[in-house]
């Protein structure tokens, strides 16, 4: 039997919004790059180092330089040339233009959060701001932004400092991401994992962890 729980924390994209993946998908045929050149050039690791992504997602390099060194692994895979647009954000804007707000999973986090404890805990960039106003981000107890704190998920430091800030135990919060190694992280530290497959699969999962959420509907 499921136990109710205080807290609920939710990833940002892919949960509270449309799949990345498939904005990535969409950057790639404007630009007319093969099918997942975007993602291998994100995977890139270089000898000695962290993939630059993971940089980017602690606040160690700026957007311009993960942008550069990306438009030069697209160029190395694919020998397209592909000048890099002079402004950051322009590029930022291409490739992240089609993300779209999950407005059933927001719904279900706003009821939830009328009854308990939210936070949403995001790999991110500390130079994307318009990403809190895309999914209402103020609604949220608590948001924590990688770049912001210095590590990111999977890092288990980043769990236990979320639930810190919300003021619960890991046992006493569900988490939710469509990354299954985030998943994995946040279940090896004691969260109610869940993994993200489909809005009406994960509130389904939701509703008896949170029950005073979604009393009309379980008794309906």
């Amino acid at each position: 039997m499921d136990t109710e729980l205080d807290a609920a924390i939710f990833d940002f994209g892919g949960v509270l919004t449309t799949p990345i993946r498939a904005a990535f998908a969409e950057f790639e045929r404007a630009l007319g790059l093969p099918e997942q050149a975007i993602l291998e050039a994100f995977r890139h690791q270089p000898p000695d180092s962290e993939p630059d992504f993971f940089l980017l997602e602690k606040g160690l390099i700026t957007e311009g330089d993960f942008y550069q060194r990306m438009y030069e692994r697209l160029r190395e895979f694919t020998g397209m040339d592909l000048p890099m647009p002079e402004d950051p954000a322009e590029v930022r804007r291409r490739m992240f233009g089609s993300l779209r707000r999950n407005d059933e999973m927001l719904q279900a986090a706003v009821r939830i959060g009328a009854q308990y404890k939210t936070a949403i805990l995001t790999n991110n960039v500390k130079e994307w701001h318009d990403w809190r106003e895309l999914v209402d981000a103020h609604v949220f107890d608590l948001v924590i932004d990688s770049s912001h704190v210095g590590m990111r998920k999977p890092d288990p430091e980043i769990y236990h400092h979320t639930v810190r800030e919300l003021g619960v135990a890991p046992a006493r919060a569900a988490f939710i991401d469509d990354i299954p190694t985030n998943v994995e992280g946040a279940s090896a530290v004691g969260l109610r994992a869940i993994h993200f497959t489909t809005t009406e699969e994960v509130i389904a999962q939701l509703k008896p962890l949170f029950p005073r959420a979604f009393e009309e509907t379980v008794h309906a």
